[in-house]
């Protein structure tokens, strides 16, 4: 009951919070941060829709973990050097972060990345791309 109360006070907090990237924790994951919300809601991790990126953290093999830096890298790069907006589709099947986009003028980060060869499309269910290959 207690993590169904925190999700809703935490969707009504965020659909009127204006978030900004605070971090980026990988190629498909960025930190959020509004500083006019108290804690914890100040805080939320969002997955960006439609990409898998490598692993960064739990990488199969080493060529794996430097691509994840890689994609982490651009993604950076692309935040940093761009006006973007958040969009929120919808909250993970678990509750813990957001689902949603990174727009960049009139496409996605997501859309970059991919047609960078930063990442793949993915649209969640199992990943069967092995990012170890050549």
């Amino acid at each position: 009951m207690k993590k169904i109360l925190t999700i809703l006070i935490l969707f009504s907090f965020t659909a009127q919070a204006k978030y900004k990237v605070a971090s980026v924790y990988d190629g498909d994951t960025v930190k959020l941060y509004d500083k006019k919300l108290e804690e914890p809601f100040n805080h939320i991790s969002l997955r960006m829709l439609g990409i898998d990126t490598p692993e960064l953290k739990r990488y199969k093999c080493s060529l794996e973990g430097i691509r994840g830096l890689s994609a982490k890298t651009r993604l950076m790069n692309l935040l940093e050097n761009n006006k973007y907006y958040i969009e929120y589709v919808k909250w993970d099947k678990y509750g813990g972060r957001v689902l949603g986009h990174i727009h960049i003028g009139t496409t996605t980060a997501a859309k970059i990345l991919i047609k960078e060869g930063y990442g793949i499309r993915y649209y969640g269910g199992k990943k069967t791309h092995d990012w170890c290959e050549e």
